[in-house]
């Protein structure tokens, strides 16, 4: 059957055969009426051989889509037209297009309600279209990044790809052997960014797309183009770092020779980030004018993406992380990050590890949606106090004092100036170096074939279970053990392969964290070509005194002996008993003097004083905590801040619960008992209420809560409903 279409004007009386597109158009042009009206109606014949007619109302909403209006069999239709599907989300929309083509078309019989209905139909196939479109352009991404390499936005190392980003949404590259730029482009039909090189394109991660802007520093245009042309001389990785040595020298003093080098080391770990798994940061630790800040702006200057951390707003730390890669320098760390669930501290306790993301929930147009962030990378702060020990055992830490120089205020105002060419000598001694130091396949395939072996030997874990007496077994089982033994020492010697004897008896010295530290920091060197093993032993021997001198546990240990001690001096004094309240018959002590009484015993173990943040933290450790039984009371008649050795905190103390109470108490307790006898007796609910124990006794109300709740606990008496008691046992 052959149908032609044509389309009449309702306003104009326009009568053309046309087409659709996003709107309606007759020959070609847009009719002038079109425009000149809100709602423009048409009428639609749809003619067949026969010149039967059926007759439509055709709508126009103005965001692209064309209504068709079926008088005869009652249906509302829409046309395929590019997608625009958030206008139809909204019901109220929805609503007022339903009362418009009542209006205008007249339909008999049609009310809101079925309008409504249609359009909201439509509506949803609408959202199943776009979700079904949203999924094949994933595909399609996904199977183009199968074909293609998926690169960041940030720059990196992609295989034998390296690029990094200049803004503008160029990119510097170093493929095969070829040096260039490439802008990025956007893939209309797939909805991708990518760029081309050599003929080959390469895609970028969504979460990661081309960057118009960075913000971090990038070489001159002219450096560009005498590396892109071979014109510019790479020096070699231990000239570089007698550079940065120099470079930090000049500006700064530090207290000991050695930690030039080291914080040298720590810095190169930004460039070499690709070919690391974990870091460790540094921590400047000094007073106010101790340099600290001058000393991290110095930093950012030639690393790899560095950027001061005091300028981004804490809730975007981790997202402009993520986009941009960025090196953080964290000033006056401490104080930024009082709070543990603050985003810069969580950023720094997760980027240490690769692999180890950030994870946050995020508002959606469904509710929330969780927001990944890869984190990972070299950072450094500066400290004026302390910080979290945890965090701390993952860097260095690195003391200053202030400088008596008197030229060195105004050297660190040209400190860009001074960092500028190193920061170009590193930038393009990564372009050509860093994929070389990527690659590790060796693990890899050794990691196969020890594990092959082992399963080949040892069985499936279904057959592992041990069963006691059964000598055969036990006799697998040992050997499991030994053939895991093997594995180990195989990776460690495979992975260390490239250490030289001292280096590897250097690494046996240290264990844990520090070992894991010393390892990368071993490798960055190995890396530069570095010789610099005894001042990195030297480092790691001072931190490993320093952790075992300041572990938290050490120092808890020390704080509950102090306790302890004080408890068991004053425990029979009368004046450090509560009388009243919840924790009547509980020893307490003033806060301040336990303080006093603890930072001497830290001093008798050579240990210098710590903040009382601290000292709360640890009595936090032992159940003393902030307005439960650390709070003000009264102490020979003055209010100070108090612990209350409460049942919970002695048993963190391993002192013996109270059992007894006083002969005081004894009586009180007695009179409660015999009260709530007489009155339970007199009452028709067989019961005491609260309000007339209290007034029989003249009793507080804390004091007596205190001991009914005490009562309770041990069965003498039972509540009944609130307020309402019985003595225990007792029909």
């Amino acid at each position: 059957m052959n149908v032609d279409k044509f389309f009449r004007c309702g306003n104009c009386n326009h009568f053309e055969k046309c087409r659709i597109n996003q709107k309606v158009q007759f020959n070609d042009k847009i009719c002038d009426d079109f425009e000149a009206v809100d709602v423009a109606m048409f009428d639609l014949f749809v003619r067949t051989e026969d010149n039967d007619a059926f007759h439509f109302y055709v709508m126009p909403d103005g965001n692209g889509y064309l209504w068709f209006l079926d008088l005869v069999k009652g249906k509302l239709e829409l046309p395929p037209t590019k997608e625009k599907d958030k206008f139809w989300r909204h019901e109220k929309k929805r609503k007022e297009i339903a009362n418009k083509i009542i209006t205008h078309c007249g339909v008999d019989g049609a009310d809101e309600s079925f309008v409504l209905a249609q359009i909201t139909e439509i509506s949803n196939k609408i959202e199943e279209n776009a979700v079904l479109q949203r999924n094949k352009e994933q595909r399609k991404q996904e199977q183009q990044g199968k074909q293609n390499n998926v690169i960041k936005g940030h720059g990196g190392v992609f295989g034998d790809l390296v690029i990094e980003p200049l803004g503008g949404y160029r990119y510097l590259y170093n493929y095969d052997g070829k040096r260039g730029i490439s802008t990025a482009s956007y893939d209309k039909e797939t909805h991708i960014h990518y760029i081309e090189i050599n003929g080959e394109r390469f895609v970028f991660d969504t979460s990661t797309p081309p960057l118009k802007t960075v913000l971090f520093k990038v070489p001159l245009e002219e450096s560009i183009q005498q590396y892109i042309n071979g014109d510019l001389e790479i020096k070699k990785p231990e000239e570089i770092f007698d550079d940065i040595v120099n470079y930090l020298e000049v500006l700064y003093d530090i207290e000991h020779e050695s930690y030039y080098s080291i914080v040298a080391i720590g810095m190169l770990q930004s460039w070499l980030l690709p070919a690391l798994d974990a870091v460790f940061y540094l921590y400047f630790i000094a007073k106010y004018g101790g340099g600290k800040t001058a000393f991290l702006e110095g930093l950012s200057i030639i690393s790899r993406h560095g950027f001061m951390a005091g300028n981004i707003s804490p809730s975007a730390i981790a997202r402009m992380t993520h986009k941009y890669g960025l090196t953080l320098f964290a000033d006056e760390f401490d104080v930024r990050t009082q709070s543990r669930d603050n985003e810069l501290y969580l950023v720094f306790r997760q980027g240490y590890r690769r692999g180890s993301p950030y994870i946050r929930s995020g508002d959606s147009r469904n509710g929330f949606k969780e927001q990944i962030f890869d984190v990972f990378g070299w950072k450094a702060c500066s400290i004026h106090g302390t910080i979290e020990s945890a965090l701390k055992s993952r860097g260095l830490p690195i003391p200053l004092r202030a400088s008596r120089d008197y030229t060195l205020p105004i050297l660190n105002l040209y400190k860009e100036k001074l960092g500028f060419p190193i920061f170009e000598e590193l930038f393009f001694w990564y372009m050509e170096n860093i994929k070389n130091l990527v690659a590790d396949v060796a693990v890899v395939s050794l990691l196969s074939a020890v594990f092959t072996q082992r399963n080949e030997k040892s069985g499936t874990n279904a057959d592992k279970a041990i069963l006691p007496g059964n000598k055969e077994q036990e006799q697998q089982g040992k050997q499991r053990k030994q053939n895991i033994i093997e594995v180990r020492r195989k990776l460690f010697e495979e992975i260390i392969q490239d250490f030289n004897k001292e280096e590897v008896e250097t690494l046996s010295k240290f264990f844990g964290r520090n070992e894991e530290l010393l390892f990368i920091a071993i490798k960055v060197c190995k890396a530069f070509e570095i010789k610099q093993l005894s001042g990195l032993e030297s480092a790691f021997i001072r931190k490993s005194e320093e952790d075992q001198l300041y572990s938290d546990n050490f120092l808890i240990e020390l704080l509950k002996e102090t306790l302890i001690e004080i408890y068991t001096e004053n425990r029979s004094n009368e004046a450090y008993i509560l009388r009243k309240g919840e924790f009547t018959g509980c020893f307490y002590f003033p806060k301040m003097e336990i303080y006093q009484r603890y930072r001497e015993k830290l001093k008798e173990n050579d240990i210098r004083g710590i903040s009382s943040d601290r000292f709360t933290d640890y009595l936090q450790e032992l159940d003393f905590t902030e307005g439960i039984n650390v709070r003000k009371e009264r102490v020979e008649g003055k209010v100070v801040k108090t612990l209350i050795f409460d049942n919970t905190a002695r048993k963190s103390l391993g002192i013996e619960e109270m059992t007894e109470y006083t002969q005081d108490q004894k009586s009180k307790i007695e009179a409660i008992r015999n009260t709530i006898w007489e009155l339970q007796n007199k009452s028709d609910d067989k019961a005491a209420e609260y309000d007339a124990i209290k007034q029989k006794l003249n009793m507080d109300s804390e004091e007596l809560s205190f001991y009914l709740k005490k009562l309770v606990e041990q069965g003498d008496i039972i509540e009944l409903k609130v307020g309402y008691y019985k003595l225990g046992g007792l029909p």
